[in-house]
């Protein structure tokens, strides 16, 4: 899955092409990757949310309630994707993404539902 990424008229991905943004994004499964191994796991112990703003440290231990608050409130840093005359203040997302659908409130509680089944 690509987002941001620049495709050419034949079809063919361009992540070297920054024309219309530098923040180009690609999700791959690791086994697709060359010179990686294939790793598979039973359970999650951890989960670690990368962000940048004020309202909390960079490193924080987080209670379930806590971490479901974070990704409600969603403060991260406006990218060249999103608005290039924004790139680098701070603004607000539900859950980082602006393309959630559905009931909001639904989607908070699945995640802390989520999280409270980790071990």
């Amino acid at each position: 899955m690509c987002e941001n990424v620049h495709v050419n008229y034949d079809g063919d991905f361009d992540f070297y092409n920054l024309e219309r943004t530098s923040n180009g994004r690609a999700v791959v499964l690791r086994k697709d990757i060359m010179h990686t191994s294939y790793i598979d796991v039973d359970r999650i112990d951890n989960i670690i949310l990368i962000t940048r703003g004020p309202i909390i440290p960079a490193i924080s231990k987080l209670t379930l309630e806590e971490a479901v608050a974070l990704m409600v409130v969603g403060q991260a840093m406006e990218s060249s994707a999103g608005d290039p005359t924004q790139a680098g203040k701070i603004k607000s997302e539900f859950f980082y993404d602006p393309f959630v659908a559905g009931n909001r409130a639904e989607h908070a509680n699945i995640f802390y539902e989520i999280l409270r089944n980790l071990p």
